[in-house]
């Protein structure tokens, strides 16, 4: 996914690229409007508009021009999100409608203006700043933009002529249609949604949910939602493969969790079978057959050998069977992360993908680390590995989640 959002001062940009950053993934910040834009990377990339303090019609026409550009070099499927002041302060409302006019017709504007991290909360479609309501802080006295009211539709409307419509958590749960409903039809009609969230669970949900319109979304916020936004996108479309060869009482309870708490298939196969000489290659093309079966139906596939204990000259023989089969399962299918735990099996998998670097990324847990591959035929595939006996019962589950929700 190749991510432009736009951010109207350099502080707020690197706050932005340090949110992508703690999901895993690759994020930059452009320091200035009139630079040369680099190639697409399949990453975040954050653009300083340098508006805060501009005119609502200056920056309106600098964000539109900066928006033609990116859509002439990175295409039309390059996603877009708008980055705001976690107080509303700028012209917010006349870069947001600039942006939807690029948009195709129907786009939607999502505010989410809570940052609950910093304090900033969004209740009854008023921004509060611990537990204050904005225009009561020091923001409202703010000598360049001082913020009137809390009333976060109140604001875009001095800003912008679109539709602006109050949406809570709940009835964005229950999808686009719903809306349209409401409204009597849109039309096509491009539009802003103001949302109330008051935690980073509310957030989560509400990225969640607008992933699932039907509509381009264009998130406008300080951060949080923009990143669990995409996330939710990519968790869509990426597959991710589970190798298991730890043999530890933990890993057993963290591989059920796994399976109870997501979408996910993992095959119970004889590692001894699987390495033997006589029978491992038949094996091995049974399991990669099922485990290409098993992606077209979920996005989480594995294989699991804590059920057959084995030691010594055995157990290395294993490591290096389970390399050749998720060799194989990589020839079949195109996955966007992979999960390894035991550490000979991570070395031998990863030697037998031609990976001689890994680049560190997120700690998940202590001893679980994602990484990207930084060479080789699977270069920038991304990986986490965990040791077999670290790790909460949610271990394997987060490190699965931190790989759906990548770029």
């Amino acid at each position: 996914m190749d991510i432009l959002v736009f951010g109207d001062d350099l502080t707020g940009c690197n706050a932005e690229a340090v949110l992508f950053r703690h999901l895993g993934w690759r994020a930059q910040t452009l320091l200035r409007h009139d630079q040369t834009l680099p190639p697409p990377q399949g990453a975040a990339t954050i653009w300083n508009t340098g508006t805060r303090l501009l005119p609502p019609d200056r920056a309106a026409d600098r964000v539109r021009s900066m928006m033609r550009l990116v859509l002439r070099r990175w295409g039309a499927k390059t996603h877009v999100a708008k980055r705001i002041d976690s107080t509303f302060r700028g012209p917010i409302g006349a870069e947001a409608e600039a942006m939807l006019e690029l948009l195709p017709p129907g786009a939607v504007g999502v505010v989410v203006g809570a940052f609950p991290s910093s304090g900033r909360t969004v209740r009854d479609g008023c921004l509060y700043v611990h537990g204050v309501p904005v225009h009561e802080t020091e923001i409202g006295a703010d000598v360049y933009t001082p913020v009137t009211t809390s009333n976060l539709a109140e604001l875009l409307r001095t800003q912008t002529s679109l539709p602006i419509v109050r949406v809570t958590p709940e009835e964005a749960a229950q999808g686009f249609q719903q809306l349209v409903q409401r409204l009597g039809g849109t039309d096509g009609q491009r539009l802003l949604i103001v949302c109330d969230a008051e935690s980073d669970e509310d957030i989560a949900s509400l990225a969640q949910s607008f992933a699932t319109w039907p509509v381009p979304i264009l998130p406008i916020d300080p951060g949080p939602f923009t990143v669990h936004y995409f996330s939710a996108l990519a968790a869509q479309q990426n597959r991710i493969f589970v190798v298991s060869g730890s043999l530890m009482p933990t890993t057993r309870r963290q591989l059920t969790y796994l399976e109870e708490h997501s979408e996910t298939r993992l095959l119970q196969i004889d590692p001894l079978t699987l390495a033997a000489p006589d029978t491992g290659p038949a094996c091995l093309e049974r399991i990669a057959q099922q485990v290409e079966q098993a992606f077209a139906q979920q996005p989480i596939v594995g294989v699991r050998t804590d059920g057959s204990p084995c030691g010594g000259r055995a157990a290395v023989d294993v490591s290096r069977a389970l390399a050749v089969l998720t060799e194989a399962v990589l020839e079949r299918v195109t996955i966007q992360g992979l999960y390894v735990s035991g550490g000979e099996v991570a070395y031998e998998v990863l030697h037998r993908l031609q990976a001689e670097a890994l680049e560190p990324i997120l700690e998940v847990w202590p001893l679980c680390i994602l990484s990207r591959i930084v060479s080789g035929p699977h270069r920038d595939l991304r990986v986490v590995t965990k040791g077999g006996s670290i790790g909460p019962d949610s271990a394997v589950y987060d490190s699965v989640r931190v790989l759906l929700s990548g770029a």
